[in-house]
């Protein structure tokens, strides 16, 4: 544990005898003999600190746990001075503190006196201790309200869980008096029956249950709802005698069902065990299993992070969170501030799922969106290895969101039905908050699309769309500028929308797509509107498609170095007057080649029949030949700067000469030439 000084003092924190502890600690050496310590007494242990250096005189504080009052006491001085090794106790025979030396010698730390009894050597109680909020580094995450230990604490953090190595890390299926989170953690029911108006559940079995932990009765609230299920708060279980349980509200009060049932499925709830352990200030390691959360109240978010700490699972095969309620966000961060790295809050490792028999109407599995009010942002977060799947938005961005970072995450299509469209990415993140990255990010589903509502500045790398769209869509008072695609793969599904990227009402500027491709069951690649500017369009690959590349040039765009190629329909290499478009290769079947405007371009043709849109007449293409337009000489276009070089055929010659003027009424036909003043037979 590293510290920092408090005063002259050593700060320990010990818990009366008797009660039910955390685990047992052993310290690492201790740089300097003015530091702070806090640790709790496990019950099958016989002291709280073992010192590796010797310190020459400690604050003592007994912290209360459920309801009992924190005490402090003056300072003691150690007559007995421990030597290197020694241990420090709180013995519950005689209430006296101890020192067991490394040679196995027991003396009353202070040589007389204690707790029951305390003389001049002993414990003088004091009302308050000298601290005023420490900085700390280690177990307490700097940014946690550290001056509240030295009140009433409803937990205290811990120097190692014994699983697996997650040192200084808390977990929501710990569940005694120190870290009384009780998760279960797993998805495994019984049946029971309740009384309405009573709190007196009978289950058939009581396997997998213990006191503490929440717990869902399926019809027991009035009109059919579930007893601790959406919209009817948290409840937990009080007691259990044999196959009965109280219930009682997860603060400590009974609650009664309102509903009479009989056979009643009865599923563990782990919603109040997350909030709380999410509350603690600690870092949060969600262990293997399946945890069930719900909406205490209708349609608010079910968990929530608003402190830096991290939140990390075993993996998305691991550890899961099942939302059962139809309504509400399954976990949103709002955090504030940052810890002592200048890092926000970090999530992975976790899949967020539906619970079975819930089809969502709202909400997302990630909701990131400040809750500090105006001019607070969630910064920094790290988000990533996530697993989200059937819910209504994957991933939610809403006001006070700003250089955060998403990440490696697999997002599947939500059911029809849900209010908000965008069952993939879902931005809605107004300036001054943006500047998110998004980085490997695969959504599956014809539902599962990306929606930027007001996004600035964002930054989007090997995003893979397979069945849904990107949508840009900004509210009435939305932007939506500076969005990069960098290598993103819009791949459709039989069904899927007309376009693979459709601009909807979009006229916002600088809007790229760089790599990648567009393409495979769309009628069309991108869609800009007539007032889309600034679109850039470099080096995609635009397959599979029975219409458009690009369906139309919108204002100033730059489209170069891409690859359309089409089943049949038509090619657009954007044929705006506004438009750069050059660089690119046109590969198709049958259909229409559209390419007024365009320069240096290489069209690449199939074996059927095509036509070629052009500025002085139509030709066709074939396999093997091209034909070109025939015009009669008073037909031809205008020979000019624009047409120089052109080369077409006339059908009304008379008497041709090469290089001669080009005379109509007869009835020869010749090719004709343009030089960029007249009409010359070749």
């Amino acid at each position: 544990m590293n510290s920092k000084s408090i005063g002259t003092a050593i700060a320990i924190m010990l818990v009366a005898a008797g009660s039910a502890f955390g685990q047992c600690v052993t310290l690492p050496p201790i740089p300097t003999s003015n530091i702070s310590l806090n640790t709790v007494q496990h019950n099958a242990c016989n002291w709280d600190v073992q010192y590796n250096q010797i310190p020459t005189q400690i604050d003592l504080l007994l912290s209360g746990f459920a309801g009992v009052p924190a005490i402090s006491f003056l300072p003691v001085t150690l007559s007995h001075n421990p030597t290197v090794g020694s241990t420090i106790y709180l013995n519950a025979g005689d209430g006296l503190l101890h020192v067991r030396t490394a040679g196995a010698v027991d003396n009353v730390l202070g040589g007389g006196g204690g707790l029951a009894d305390p003389g001049a050597n002993g414990l003088v109680y004091r009302s308050s201790l000298n601290v005023t909020r420490p900085g700390v580094i280690g177990d307490i995450p700097t940014g946690y309200p550290y001056a509240n230990l030295f009140g009433a604490p409803t937990s205290v953090p811990p120097f190692s869980l014994l699983n697996g190595g997650w040192t200084n890390w808390v977990d929501p299926k710990q569940c005694d008096a120190v870290h009384a989170y009780c998760a279960a953690g797993v998805d495994t029911t019984t049946t029971g029956s309740i009384t309405s108006g009573t709190n007196q559940l009978s289950v058939a079995s009581a396997a997998g249950w213990t006191v503490g932990m929440g717990i869902a009765v399926a019809g027991a609230v009035s009109g059919g709802s579930d007893l601790g299920g959406k919209g009817n708060g948290n409840v937990c279980v009080g007691s259990i005698n044999t196959l009965t349980f109280s219930l009682i509200t997860c603060g400590g009060s009974a609650v009664n069902a309102t509903a009479t049932v009989s056979g009643a499925v009865v599923n563990h709830d782990d919603t109040a065990a997350l909030r709380a352990v999410l509350g603690s200030g600690f870092n949060v390691h969600l262990s293997a299993g399946n945890y069930n959360v719900h909406d205490p109240v209708l349609d608010q978010d079910m968990i929530t992070i608003n402190t830096p700490i991290m939140f990390m699972g075993d993996g998305v095969g691991q550890s899961t969170i099942y939302k059962r309620s139809t309504n509400g966000s399954v976990l949103r961060i709002g955090q504030n501030g940052f810890n002592a790295n200048g890092e926000g809050v970090v999530v992975s490792d976790i899949a967020i799922l539906m619970g079975s028999g819930f089809t969502p109407i709202n909400g997302a599995g990630v909701y990131v969106a400040s809750s500090g009010g105006a001019g607070t942002y969630v910064s920094s977060a790290n988000i990533g290895r996530m697993l989200l799947i059937g819910q209504c938005i994957g991933i939610a961005t809403g006001l006070g969101v700003g250089v955060d970072y998403f990440h490696d995450t697999r997002i599947y299509s939500a059911p029809s039905g849900c209010a908000a469209t965008g069952g993939g990415l879902r931005i809605n993140t107004d300036s001054p908050g943006g500047d998110l990255n998004f980085e490997n990010i695969q959504l599956t589903g014809s539902s599962t699309t990306v929606v930027l509502k007001s996004a600035d500045t964002n930054v989007f790398t090997n995003l893979k769309v397979n069945g849904g769209d990107i949508r840009f869509d900004p509210n009435s008072d939305g932007v939506v500028i500076r969005q990069r695609f960098i290598n993103a793969s819009v791949e459709g599904q039989p069904g899927s929308a007309t376009c693979g990227v459709n601009f909807i009402n979009h006229t916002s500027d600088q809007i790229s797509f760089i790599g990648g491709g567009v393409g495979l069951n769309y009628s069309n690649g991108i869609c800009p509107t007539a007032a889309t500017t600034g679109l850039s369009v470099i080096g995609l690959k635009f397959y599979g498609m029975g219409g458009y590349g690009i369906s139309q040039s919108g204002g100033t765009s730059t489209i170069t170095g891409n690859d359309f190629e089409t089943t049949s329909g038509a090619v657009n290499l954007f044929g705006s007057a506004s438009a750069v478009v050059e660089g690119n290769t046109a590969t198709f079947g049958s259909g229409t080649l559209v390419n007024t405007n365009a320069v240096a371009n290489k069209v690449v043709i199939g074996a059927n029949n095509t036509t070629l849109a052009n500025t002085i007449g139509a030709g066709t293409i074939c396999s093997t030949c091209y034909r070109d337009a025939i015009f009669t000489v008073a037909t031809l276009p205008a020979c000019n700067a624009g047409t120089n070089k052109s080369l077409t055929t006339v059908s009304d010659a008379t008497t041709p000469s090469y290089n001669g003027a080009m005379v109509g009424g007869g009835a020869v036909q010749v090719p004709a030439y343009c030089d960029g003043t007249s009409w010359l037979s070749h």
